[in-house]
């Protein structure tokens, strides 16, 4: 019977079929995970970070301060060269303008986006040393199929474990990590000013009343099996109502939130699409 680890074993060896280089594992193990966690700590203010992507335009992940040592941020990679880290702007797998997630996530949504960047053992910027091995031009890669690199950020495909590498421009691998790729089941609305410091289940969004004027926003995070799905949901948003007046419209939709305003009395239904799903929320003004 197939399992979720012979699942993430046949995404392993879908990397190394191939047999393209691979940088040495670091050792001794125990040593070399606590220089990792030492230098993380301190990785952004000596520009500690081998950056996903486009490298120093940091796409999501900005890096203003990397997370403590410990931190379940952190996912270290297969060779134990180095952690990588998670971002995206759904506010809820990941604090709300910061980018990095409090906890690399176990499970990303299909059809949604992401970033991941790596940060190696005691290194700075993309060119790093292993055992006395210099690997130079490294960045962060999307193994297909279900993991692509779109300009700027990855992209989740397919249902599956994706994989993403970090690699020199020789091509050598440096280490990588297994994503677990979910179809969301359903999409979750959410108050887009929700502390995401409380946690990642915020109360979800039924019906809304609002006064005329109040403009609320919102944001979307995908569920799947009960559990918020990361991973950032391009989502379409409409309003409508059955008089055809504007009872509440749509203002705006950028990096994640939508704002809203309540415009005239009456009723309305807002609706909320991405990930091939739909989410529907009865409206209501008054005065």
């Amino acid at each position: 019977m197939e399992t979720s680890d012979t699942r993430a074993a046949a995404a392993t060896h879908h990397i190394l079929s191939s047999r393209p280089p691979v940088a040495r594992r670091a050792a001794p193990a125990a040593a070399a995970a606590a220089a990792r966690r030492w230098s993380t700590a301190r990785a952004c203010a000596g520009a500690m970070a081998v950056l996903a992507a486009l490298g120093a335009s940091g796409a999501l992940a900005g890096c203003n301060d990397n997370p403590a040592p410990g931190s379940a941020a952190y996912k270290e990679g297969e060779l134990g060269n180095g952690d990588f880290l998670f971002a995206c702007d759904d506010g809820v797998a990941c604090l709300p303008y910061r980018g990095d997630a409090r906890k690399f996530p176990k499970q990303i949504a299909t059809g949604s986006n992401f970033d991941v960047r790596f940060v190696a053992k005691g290194q700075q910027g993309t060119t790093i040393n292993i055992d006395g091995k210099r690997y130079e031009g490294v960045t962060v890669e999307a193994v297909a199929p279900y993991v692509s690199k779109a300009p700027g950020e990855f992209a989740a495909i397919k249902p599956g474990y994706g994989t993403v590498m970090a690699r020199d421009s020789a091509g050598t691998i440096i280490d990588y990590v297994t994503l677990k790729i979910v179809p969301p089941d359903d999409l979750i609305v959410y108050d887009a000013n929700f502390d995401a410091e409380r946690g990642d289940d915020p109360p979800r969004i039924q019906s809304i009343t609002l006064k005329i004027d109040e403009a609320p926003r919102y944001r979307v995070v995908a569920e799947y099996g009960g559990n918020a799905a990361a991973g950032s949901i391009p989502v379409k948003w409409e309003a409508k109502s059955d008089s055809g007046e504007n009872v509440v419209v749509v203002e705006s939709y950028a990096s994640g939130v939508v704002n809203l305003r309540a415009k005239s009395v009456g009723k309305a239904t807002l609706t909320a699409t991405g990930a091939s799903l739909t989410k529907t929320i009865e409206v209501e003004v008054t005065q």
